[in-house]
């Protein structure tokens, strides 16, 4: 299984059979992630997954993929043929199985069950933290986030992508963390992050991580940047 960052929350995830676009919205990094694309997805009908409609989350760039099959989260621009989720579903398809979660911010998380591997995406199903923001903002967010994290963790999970965005302050690795000690992760990748091409780096160095650092995909910090996992969830 290839992954391969394509800017901020955005990844190609290849099992061989098939390919899986996550949150493609590149932005800035449009150039490069254009030019990936069609070595990516040559021959292939790639499955297209949108959390929801941030412009950081998506873009209508995803319209013009070739034969792309599109799952959507609630919010998100629709056009063709798209399924559209609003989170608590789950979905039998001939080649894969879907479960979606809401999430604490708008549209869904994705678990994509595929080719004998298990992938979580998290869109923006976090633990957000903001200083400043009123009461009961933060702990209202606390508990929306570990209502949705404490079915997740229920489940064995080859590949998640969560976050780590440095903007949340001290409350920055809440999410990433409690999934990480409570769930059945084999290995995970931080992602919203902006771009920051050091904050990998920063996630595998923070002193909460280290129980379960060797699970940690740390090396994907710039648009083109590719891990390669063996079956069984081994780097």
């Amino acid at each position: 299984m290839q992954i391969t960052f394509l800017g901020h929350c955005g990844f190609a995830v290849d099992t061989g059979p098939h390919i899986l676009l996550f949150d493609y919205c590149p932005r800035r990094l449009k150039p490069r992630a254009e030019a990936l694309l069609p070595g990516l997805l040559a021959g292939r009908r790639p499955l297209v997954f949108v959390s929801h409609g941030h412009g950081d989350h998506y873009s209508p760039d995803i319209w013009d993929l070739p034969a792309a099959r599109y799952y959507l989260g609630a919010g998100t621009p629709a056009k063709q043929d798209a399924i559209v989720l609003s989170g608590g579903e789950i979905l039998e398809f001939p080649d894969f199985r879907l479960r979606t979660f809401p999430s604490t911010d708008e549209g869904v998380a994705f678990l994509v069950e595929i080719d004998g591997q298990t992938i979580y995406h998290a869109g923006d199903l976090n633990w957000w933290y903001w200083p400043g923001e009123p009461d009961p903002w933060n702990p209202d967010m606390e508990r929306a986030f570990r209502l949705q994290a404490d079915r997740i963790t229920q489940i064995p999970i080859d590949l998640a992508f969560l976050t780590a965005d440095p903007r949340q302050h001290e409350g920055w690795l809440w999410g990433l963390d409690y999934l990480m000690r409570r769930g059945k992760i084999r290995h995970a990748v931080p992602m919203h992050f902006w771009n920051q091409k050091s904050t990998p780096a920063k996630v595998a160095e923070a002193d909460c991580t280290t129980p379960y650092r060797e699970k940690l995909i740390t090396s994907l910090c710039a648009c083109g940047d590719r891990a390669e996992l063996e079956s069984g969830g081994t780097l």
